[in-house]
């Protein structure tokens, strides 16, 4: 398996002349990609692919290895998640996506389709297990780790049945 240090300037000057060659791709390194309250964790990222030739492109197909510093929506506790996402992409020499470029050296910047491979693998609402009972909206304690005394329920039931009810209330 061919052997790269970086996600940036992959070289394809061998595939390019000989349309139908193929060579796998292994590729091990740190990028730091931030999505709101996500941070991909300072572990490698790992990418083991093949790219093919074909007469006006390179297609790449692989396997994208990563973790991920998860914080619950609930509870706000980090949790680390491994992760592995499929990539195919197809590159041309003008394609509209910058991601998808061949460059005039002959080679190709996988930065721009890691990073959107991650980001679209994020959910949206992380929870770091489905019953989480996240925390005390009193005293802010982890209420998976900690019991408090507070009672939720009295706090619901002094709330309004819909929280735009007051705009009623205004004169206009």
């Amino acid at each position: 398996m061919h052997q790269q240090t970086s996600f940036s300037n992959v070289d394809c000057n061998d595939l390019m002349k000989n349309s139908g060659a193929s060579k796998p791709i292994e590729i091990k390194d740190i990028m730091p990609i931030k999505f709101g309250s996500s941070v991909v964790s300072e572990d490698y990222i790992t990418l083991e692919a093949e790219l093919e030739s074909n007469i006006n492109y390179l297609e790449l197909k692989g396997v994208l290895n990563y973790s991920l510093e998860m914080e619950c929506s609930r509870c706000l506790d980090i949790n680390i998640k491994n992760l592995d996402s499929n990539i195919n992409a197809i590159f041309t020499i003008d394609s509209e996506d910058e991601a998808l470029r061949i460059t005039e050296k002959m080679t190709i910047n996988l930065e721009g389709l890691i990073a959107d491979t991650i980001t679209d693998a994020l959910d949206m609402k992380y929870l770091c297990f489905n019953d989480c009972l996240g925390i005390c909206p009193d005293c802010g304690a982890n209420k998976n780790v900690n019991k408090c005394s507070h009672n939720i329920n009295k706090n619901i039931n002094n709330l309004k049945e819909n929280p735009f009810s007051s705009l009623n209330e205004l004169n206009l």
